[in-house]
């Protein structure tokens, strides 16, 4: 699926380049009113980290020790932006957060990795609950904030289990079209071999071959080019042997 969606391209990898780029700016413009600018400048490192791996990881599904990092997005990110914002929240964009380690899960669902998309959603959720009741605003209204991402969590899991199966059988038939493809042409390959040494010998002994034929005795001088024929075609044919057996 990564290559079939082409997250191993320059473009992707431009898209991860955004991704940072707007976590920069949502700190930017939400960080005026907050107790510390260093825990959001932290949690911009690691949303975008995050971002980075599911796009340069390799492997399908997704490597389990980089999945369980990126799982986490969510649970660090809010822990860091909510001990600083002040409460109650002055403006909703300052829980930037949320939306971009939504993004994230919804990516672990594509390269594989739903369960683990699921229980950072669900650590993201517990976070937040547990800021808003600490901060006397009810663990409820923490859920609230947090409960309505997993709209597009359940998105990408459907992907997850109707496309990514599809993108596996599509890899295996190009996989055997490929090796029917090498092995015609190496079958065809086999056969212009044959038909030129066909032609080859038709024109070295077909003349000696009817001349013996014919029932004449032959003279001293056809005698010795047969048996230089009969040389030259021993040593081609062990000639031969020895190529196949180098290649094995």
């Amino acid at each position: 699926v990564r290559d079939l969606l082409g997250m191993h391209s320059r473009a992707a990898r431009f898209m991860a380049a955004c991704f940072a780029l707007t976590c920069v700016i949502s700190v930017a413009y939400t960080s005026s009113d907050v107790r510390a600018v260093w825990p959001m400048i932290l949690a911009i490192i690691f949303g975008s980290t995050a971002a980075c791996t599911l796009v340069l990881s390799r492997g399908d599904p997704m490597p389990l020790g980089q999945s369980v990092l990126v799982s986490l997005t969510g649970a660090v990110t809010s822990g860091l932006v909510l001990s600083v914002v002040p409460v109650p929240v002055n403006d909703m964009t300052q829980l930037w957060m949320f939306g971009m380690s939504t993004a994230v899960f919804t990516f672990m669902c594509v390269r594989g990795r739903t369960a683990l998309a699921w229980l950072g959603l669900g650590l993201m959720v517990l976070v937040t609950a547990i800021w808003s009741s600490t901060t006397g605003q009810g663990a409820m209204y923490g859920v609230s904030l947090t409960v309505i991402n997993a709209g597009p969590v359940l998105m990408s899991t459907f992907f997850a289990y109707t496309i990514r199966p599809q993108a596996r059988v599509i890899y295996e038939l190009r996989e055997q079209s490929t090796q029917r493809i090498a092995s015609a042409s190496a079958s065809a390959a086999i056969l212009e071999e044959r038909d030129a040494q066909l032609d080859r010998l038709d024109v070295l002994a077909r003349p000696l071959l009817e001349r013996v034929a014919s029932g004449v005795p032959l003279t001293t001088t056809e005698r010795q080019e047969c048996e230089l024929l009969e040389a030259q075609l021993r040593d081609s044919l062990r000639a031969t042997g020895l190529q196949q057996t180098d290649v094995i």
